[in-house]
């Protein structure tokens, strides 16, 4: 094997698959995916990391990627209230230019 492609929903398989790699010197990429389904929408995040063999060490010891399912299910609400965040101040941001653009055209 010349290069893996990981996407597993459990992190401590996760972790041994990348143990196992990064021994072997086998270079790879990892990827989650969560889908969020709601009131008719759907929303997603994805996360991908690539390690090449002169970097693989950092991995695992800078947690680039999680290796546990608390880890994996907290990094997924964090990032969830980053967008939910985000998407707050873009909508004040639109709804003051409205109010700029209405009393202009007044």
């Amino acid at each position: 094997m010349t290069f893996a492609f990981i996407c597993i929903d459990k992190g401590q398989s996760r972790k041994e698959i990348i143990e196992l790699l990064i021994q072997l010197k086998i270079p790879f990429i990892d990827v989650e995916i969560e889908l969020e389904r709601q009131g008719g929408s759907l929303s997603g995040i994805v996360r991908t990391t690539y390690s090449p063999v002169a970097d693989a060490e950092n991995v695992l010891e800078k947690n680039w990627v999680p290796t546990n399912d608390k880890q994996i299910k907290t990094g997924w609400k964090a990032e969830e209230n980053k967008r939910k965040k985000y998407y707050k101040r873009r909508s004040k941001k639109q709804s003051i230019i409205t109010k700029i653009i209405t009393w202009l055209h007044q």
